[in-house]
C-alpha cells in the first residue's frame, strides 16, 4: 500500500512538474539532452518537496495515502506532524530516492517497518482512523 501511495505521489509531482516547465520547452528548451533531464530532475524534487510538505504538515497525508487509507502520525504524540516534520520526512524521502531508494530499507529492519525518513523525522505511517 505504501508503494503505490508513493508511486501515485510521484506521478502527481511529475505531471505538475511538467506543466510547470511547458513554457521552457515551447520556447525551444532542449529537453532531449542531459541540461534537459537536470532540469526535470531538480523542478521535480522542488515540486515533491513542497507538495510532500505541506499535504503532510497540515493533513497528516497526500493524495496517494488518502486513496490507500494512510496517513502520518508523529510516532510519540499519535498526532498529525508538524510541519518541521513534515519537511524533515519530504527531504530525507528525497534524499532516500536519489541513492536508488536505499533510505527505504530500513523497513525490512525494524517491527514498525519505519523508512529512514520515517526514523529521522520521528513518524510512522499508519492506517487511516
Amino acid at each position: 500500500m505504501r508503494f503505490n501511495a508513493g508511486l501515485f505521489d510521484l506521478i502527481i509531482g511529475s505531471v505538475v512538474t511538467m506543466a510547470l516547465l511547458s513554457p521552457l520547452a515551447l520556447s525551444g528548451g532542449d529537453w532531449v539532452s542531459i541540461s534537459g533531464l537536470l532540469t526535470f530532475i531538480a523542478g521535480l524534487s522542488i515540486v515533491i518537496f513542497v507538495y510532500l510538505t505541506a499535504c503532510v504538515g497540515f493533513y497528516g497525508k497526500t493524495l496517494g495515502m488518502r486513496i490507500f487509507s494512510l496517513e502520518i502520525v508523529d510516532a510519540e504524540e499519535n498526532e498529525y506532524p508538524t510541519i518541521h516534520q513534515a519537511a524533515v520526512h519530504s527531504a530525507v524521502y528525497l534524499i532516500s530516492l536519489a541513492f536508488g531508494g536505499l533510505g527505504f530499507a530500513t523497513v525490512f529492519f525494524n517491527e514498525e517497518n519505519r523508512a529512514i525518513h520515517d526514523l529521522l523525522s520521528g513518524t510512522i505511517i499508519v492506517r487511516e482512523f
